[in-house]
């Protein structure tokens, strides 16, 4: 009732000063103080509280809100510092605030239990511009050698891999031979080369490494195994970026451990040379 008495160039002075006294820091700190002790008072809270829920009641209010916002989020500036705050407050009540983080994940399970929900989800992610947007974004992310191995050593960490059965056999098998020359690598990833983590690396000046390859898994082709999405193209791949990055690796496959005698024939032959040595059946 106050304001519709005075008059609008009243109204723009007194805006004037306010947003001349709004550039000055010393003035805003003392403000957004006061305001923060206000705000730490459980009945200046709940008089916000129900303030907000008395306006929102009003469908002439609600319209203008969403009309502002729509009006804000066209500014490219606004979006993203709205982004990027709401990113790093959501980033850091997810690390430090467990009831937050619990709740957060009931909500994802009550909304995926929802069919209707999971379809239009489903939809969502199988749209061709939503695929695009997310790939562009991973090759970005991932062309950043820093947040590549800390990935690639967070998700070895995440999946706690150990020594399977073919790997403690080809591992004895190393050590009745060269005892001390080579370590295992899957376990806790100790080196990344590129985007590949050996199963085994040698610790004793020389730059080898040698993988071991599932019969199944990486399409053997002694074993009769077809060729599955490039598997064969993928690990060739791999084996010529070790070598860009001067290291020699040595394959060996799983049905090669049936014959200890010629896999340490192939040991010594590997260890014994500088020469690369990735033959492949």
């Amino acid at each position: 009732m106050v304001l519709q008495m005075i008059s609008s160039k009243t109204r723009m002075k007194m805006r004037q000063a306010a947003l001349a006294l709004w550039a000055n820091p010393l003035h805003r700190k003392k403000q957004s103080q006061a305001i923060k002790g206000g705000c730490a008072k459980d009945d200046f809270k709940q008089y916000c509280s129900e303030r907000v829920k008395r306006q929102w009641l009003d469908p002439a209010f609600r319209k203008m809100r969403s009309e502002k916002a729509k009006e804000l989020w066209t500014n490219a500036d606004f979006r993203k510092h709205m982004s990027r705050t709401i990113s790093a407050w959501a980033t850091d009540q997810w690390a430090n605030n467990a009831p937050y983080r619990h709740n957060r994940i009931q909500e994802y399970k009550r909304r995926w239990a929802n069919p209707i929900f999971k379809a239009k989800m489903m939809t969502k992610f199988h749209h061709p511009l939503y695929k695009d947007r997310h790939r562009e974004q991973a090759k970005r992310l991932w062309s950043d050698p820093s947040y590549r191995e800390k990935t690639v050593r967070a998700i070895m960490k995440a999946t706690l891999r150990r020594p399977t059965k073919p790997e403690v056999i080809l591992n004895k098998s190393l050590e009745s031979i060269y005892p001390g020359e080579f370590v295992y690598n899957g376990n806790n990833a100790g080196v990344v080369l590129g985007k590949c983590i050996p199963a085994f690396v040698n610790i004793n000046g020389k730059k080898q490494v040698i993988d071991l390859f599932g019969c199944y898994w990486h399409c053997c082709k002694v074993c009769g195994y077809k060729d599955r999405q490039q598997r064969r193209s993928k690990d060739n791949a791999r084996l010529k970026s070790l070598h860009e990055l001067g290291w020699n690796s040595l394959v060996i496959w799983e049905h090669e451990l049936t014959d200890i005698l010629k896999l340490k024939n192939k040991l010594q032959r590997f260890i014994q040379t500088d020469f690369e040595d990735d033959q492949r059946d």
